[in-house]
């Protein structure tokens, strides 16, 4: 589409007028580069300096919109609270992954492609976890786990292999995204299993993702031995909430690790050691270390004023990107009550967040710094509940 607002850039020296373009309220660097500044060190055109990429668009996208101002989120055009109770997490992958939700015969070959690449799946996996000691952080098994399926398949890495097989054929690009789901939901499962000192159970061929991980995990009704309706609603919830945010820290990484051509597998492994930044996913254990720390809402106070005096950070609240609430957070709020009504749940700490959520959300620092509650306050409350 052809740009309807033009920037017009002075040069000073050489009185040259350049025209920048500008569509969707950005400029393209190309264009920049176009003007050449006499002198300078770079002989190849402007350029921009952005050391934190926090005014840089690194590429366009229509999988994903996250509304900063609003606090909305969009899969494909469709907002994250439609999604949500009423589309299962595989038809939200199929639709992030492949442009649109899936017909019902769609639904079926992708789950049973899903099942399939399970039972695929190196026993190294599960040798490689066993060798971690049980309390260690599950990040790093995770990784663990990740290289370990890479070292079973080394015919699916590039430069091993001396042979580009992704850049040309969409149907080896197919396959490795269900194996490398999949790939992510056995570790899942395997590695809760091994700090629990007990075996993974074997998935149900007409299980959903959600339904499969929870079996895997034991996480089953005594009487039927299949999971329980309310708890698969809910880990799919969250699946789903957590399903794409756009151009996040990790999912960069995991792009330009993709640009050198790697294989799926390894660019995920990339984007896990980012996610678990402490500032980024990690920010989950963070804030609920922060509030073991804090213990009981006497110690907020204290909390708030190192807080304001740069002396701790208020993990799981603040987000670079959303200037109004996030979206997900209510989502995640109202997933965990309702978990905590089922199930009897009475963590003290709830009322430590509670009552810092209150009190951050009427003080004038955190409000005139655009300083709310984000979607990893509340995640690892939701998941000790159930």
């Amino acid at each position: 589409m052809a740009a309807t607002k033009v920037l017009y850039a002075n040069e000073s020296e050489a009185g040259k007028r350049h025209e920048l373009p500008i569509e969707k309220n950005t400029i393209r660097a190309s264009d920049l580069a176009k003007i050449q500044i006499s002198g300078g060190q770079i002989s190849t055109g402007l350029r921009i300096v952005d050391n934190s990429l926090a005014h840089t668009a690194v590429g366009s996208s229509r999988i994903t919109f996250l509304d900063s101002q609003n606090g909305r989120l969009y899969y494909r055009g469709y907002s994250i609270c439609g999604v949500l109770g009423n589309k299962t997490y595989e038809e939200a992958c199929f639709c992030l992954i492949w442009g649109d939700f899936p017909t019902p015969g769609q639904a079926r070959r992708f789950q049973r492609s899903l099942f399939a690449s399970l039972g695929q799946l190196p026993i190294l996996i599960h040798d490689v976890i066993q060798k971690f000691p049980r309390n260690a952080a599950p990040i790093t098994m995770f990784q663990g786990g990740l290289a370990a399926a890479l070292a079973a398949q080394s015919d699916t890495i590039p430069a091993f292999i001396g042979k580009d097989i992704y850049s040309n054929d969409m149907g080896v690009v197919d396959a490795s995204i269900v194996r490398t789901l999949a790939t992510a939901q056995l570790l899942f499962a395997a590695i809760y299993c091994h700090r629990q000192n007990q075996a993974r159970a074997e998935p149900d061929p007409e299980g959903s993702f959600a339904s499969n991980l929870l079996l895997m995990m034991h996480f089953v009704d005594e009487k039927t031995g299949k999971p329980d309706p309310k708890y698969v609603r809910w880990i799919e919830k969250i699946l789903l909430i957590y399903a794409d945010h756009e151009m996040s820290c990790a999912t960069f990484v995991f792009v330009t690790a993709a640009s050198a051509r790697s294989d799926p597998l390894s660019c995920y492994l990339a984007a896990v050691s980012a996610l678990y930044g402490i500032i980024h996913g990690g920010a989950v254990d963070a804030a609920h270390t922060m509030l073991q720390r804090v213990g009981d809402v006497d110690g907020i106070p204290r909390l708030l004023a190192a807080v304001k005096d740069r002396k701790e950070l208020l993990y799981g609240y603040g987000h670079r990107i959303y200037k109004a609430r996030d979206p997900r957070a209510a989502e995640l709020l109202a997933i965990l009550k309702e978990v905590r009504a089922e199930t009897d749940s009475d963590d003290p700490l709830f009322s430590v967040a509670e009552e810092i959520d209150r009190l951050a959300s009427e003080d004038p620092f955190f409000q005139e710094r655009g300083v709310r509650i984000n979607a990893d306050f509340y995640l690892n409350f939701a998941c000790k509940a159930m």
